[in-house]
């Protein structure tokens, strides 16, 4: 790595240090994330793997409930009847994640263009 592109990781990193909103975001695929500690981890817009680099990590609540959020908004309906039945089981806490986002809109508003009726 030349010394300007490191310039700009340290800068961005500086930033993200200042607000964790802002700097450079991690590109984590093909990562091997098995019990990995994401406990209070900012994982927001991130991609998470549906292979078995992620079995075992340690997560929070938010994680559960970000994880749960998009797991409800899965269209189940040509899905076989365990998959539904699971899928209503989730949709008790679906709406956590809303509590962490302010523009995350709870299941069944108007502004939620995948709403589904509970």
């Amino acid at each position: 790595m030349d010394k300007e592109k490191l310039a700009g990781v340290l800068a961005d990193h500086k930033l993200w240090l200042s607000d964790s909103t802002k700097g450079r975001g991690a590109d984590l695929r093909g990562a091997n994330l098995q019990r990995a500690d994401l406990q209070g981890a900012y994982l927001d817009f991130a991609s998470w793997p549906l292979h078995c680099g992620s079995i075992g990590v340690k997560g929070c609540e938010r994680l559960v409930a970000q994880l749960l959020f998009h797991v409800a908004r899965l269209d189940v309906s040509e899905a076989s009847g365990w998959a539904k039945e699971a899928h209503a089981a989730v949709l008790p806490y679906a709406d956590k994640f809303c509590e962490y986002r302010n523009d995350v809109q709870p299941i069944g508003t108007k502004e939620d263009p995948n709403a589904v009726s509970k």
